[in-house]
């Protein structure tokens, strides 16, 4: 499925599930965006999911021990969001088995097969490219980066979120900001105060 983006600059684009994307109007983005609300009308009414990078256990919000280390933090995501997490299914991803889900997450196979299915999608410690997109801070790497994002996007649901943890430095927030309209920053405290840094994204 073919999505679409407008950045806080003004521009509009269109994404294809090749990983190109190709400058649009904004009677184009407009036109896109009824398309899509259409969509969410007729939509099923599936039970909500949640997909966790980057882990090979299974999480459960339900108990204290929920075998994630950021485990309060998602609880409190859910709890902001009125979401009972009795009523969300939880799955991870990672290459290692152990999860729910033994793939390359970052994968174009990956990606196309599971669009638009996720509610929330939450990268809070990745390695793989997501590392090695940061080793270096240089425009390409940002770059590269962003079009990952841009991809990754493509799995949360219209109205859905996605959260990208572990950028490692610090004025690429702001960029990022800038890249996604719908975007904010959120900060929560584990150890110690805002000591985890997130970049949310609503999906449009």
């Amino acid at each position: 499925m073919v999505q679409y983006l407008k950045t806080k600059r003004g521009y509009f684009y269109k994404l294809f599930k090749n990983g190109k994307k190709k400058r649009i109007t904004q009677s184009d983005y407009k036109k896109s965006k009824t398309r899509k609300n259409k969509y969410a009308l007729i939509g099923g009414t599936d039970d909500s999911k949640m997909l966790i990078y980057c882990h090979n256990r299974i999480v459960d919000l339900t108990r204290a021990n929920t075998n994630h280390w950021q485990g309060p933090i998602f609880k409190q995501l859910l709890t902001e969001r009125g979401i009972d997490p009795t009523k969300i299914k939880v799955d991870t991803i990672d290459l290692v088995p152990g999860g729910t889900i033994v793939a390359d997450g970052f994968s174009k196979s990956f990606i196309d097969s599971h669009e638009n299915e996720f509610d929330i999608v939450i990268l809070p410690d990745c390695g793989g490219l997501w590392n090695e997109f940061q080793k270096e801070h240089n425009d390409e790497n940002f770059q590269r980066l962003l079009s990952l994002m841009i991809e990754l996007l493509r799995l949360v649901k219209p109205g859905g979120t996605i959260m990208f943890g572990k950028i490692m430095y610090e004025d690429w927030f702001n960029i990022f900001m800038d890249a996604f309209t719908n975007a904010s920053i959120f900060q929560y405290s584990l150890y110690r105060e805002n000591d985890i840094k997130y970049i949310m994204i609503t999906k449009a």
